[in-house]
């Protein structure tokens, strides 16, 4: 996972998981496959961000990923669901 796009809103114990819907980030996300990159999670990536800041910022950037699933090994909590099924491409295409 290229670091630039995303990086400093899931940072482990500094990241803003909140980005605004202009920022380059979201407009990553929103054409990201969220779902992959949760599989591209590595031991050296999960050890420096916070997966629930992950999952915070695609919601915030309208891709949520559905309640339930596991990304990089952390369980997406249920939730009311009004999300789309939306799957997006690479984080940092």
């Amino acid at each position: 996972m290229n670091k630039d796009g995303c990086y400093h809103n899931i940072e482990r114990h500094l990241g803003d998981q909140f980005p605004k819907r202009h920022s380059h980030c979201c407009q990553t996300v929103e054409s990201a496959d969220v779902n992959c990159i949760c599989r591209t999670f590595t031991t050296a990536d999960k050890a420096k961000i916070a997966l629930p800041k992950w999952v915070n910022v695609a919601k915030e950037c309208d891709n949520p990923l559905h309640a339930g699933t596991n990304c990089g090994g952390y369980r997406v909590p249920l939730r009311p669901s009004s999300d789309g099924d939306n799957c997006i491409a690479d984080l940092d295409s």
